[in-house]
């Protein structure tokens, strides 16, 4: 037993030739480790940071206030400290993980922290599409019956390396009942895209990852130089688009699959 004590975590993840590691706050907490301030002189220390951050996803623990991509803590300032979770995270970490800290005048590094998990995980969030999440599937199962599901909108549509498609997660009641639209179903069941285009009917699948937008931001408020965030929002924007490219060739079952800049349309 061991419900009187704190577990720590530990990750690591290779991009490229380098091995990025990543501690829970718990072990930080444990071991009396402390991280230094980020120094963002260049485009790589912001992008060093923003793998960090994701790594650091995968737990649950935070520090109360403290933003995660400068690392300053705000006593005084707390109420502009806000949580949020990654856009379309749940098909790959259970909540409360995928929650990121931060100051609500790095907004624009969030946004950019989305990207790079979109593109990680080979996902594309079903609030990037124009599948409704506000409706009952049908899902046939493989005792043959046919029932209704949903499709959450903080899931997403995923690469799976195994079965070399994308697939989509239906979830649905255990009894079969109907489930209800923003709950909680019990069960999941992961299905290919195109199947499940083709059993609910949907002729069409639009999917678009906005460019991020200078003028959504107030730049001159974040804790990076505007030169470095100029940089920043262009490599983004850029990414995006390799992404789609390296991306709509992998939608199988589809009789045409459009493609044009940051969207693919997917044709049955």
């Amino acid at each position: 037993m061991c419900d009187n004590n704190l577990v720590g975590g530990f990750i690591a993840s290779k991009r490229g030739n380098e091995i990025h590691t990543a501690t829970s706050n718990i072990t930080d907490h444990i071991l009396k480790l402390e991280k230094d301030r980020p120094e963002f002189n260049n485009l790589q220390s912001i992008l060093d940071q923003i793998y960090y951050i994701i790594m650091k996803t995968n737990f649950t623990s935070k520090f109360a206030n403290r933003d995660e991509f400068s690392e300053i803590s705000y006593s005084e300032d707390n109420d502009n400290i806000v949580g949020k979770r990654i856009t379309g995270c749940d098909s790959i970490v259970r909540l409360p993980a995928g929650m990121v800290l931060f100051h609500k005048k790095n907004q624009i590094l969030f946004d950019c922290l989305e990207i790079q998990y979109f593109i990680d995980h080979k996902i594309i969030p079903i609030s990037m599409t124009n599948l409704d999440n506000q409706i009952l599937y049908d899902i046939h199962r493989s005792d043959d019956s046919i029932h209704k599901s949903i499709i959450d909108k903080q899931h997403s549509i995923r690469y799976s390396t195994s079965k070399e498609d994308f697939i989509i997660g239906q979830h649905f009641n255990t009894d079969k009942s109907d489930p209800k639209i923003d709950g909680f179903p019990d069960l999941i069941k992961h299905v290919y895209l195109s199947i499940f285009a083709t059993y609910n009917n949907i002729n069409t699948i639009n999917i678009k990852i906005p460019y991020l937008n200078p003028a959504k931001y107030n730049l001159d408020e974040c804790d990076i130089s505007n030169d470095l965030l100029e940089e920043l929002i262009n490599y983004y924007n850029t990414e995006i688009d390799k992404y789609i490219d390296s991306t709509y060739s992998l939608f199988d079952g589809f009789t045409t699959v459009n493609k044009n800049k940051n969207t693919i349309q997917l044709v049955l």
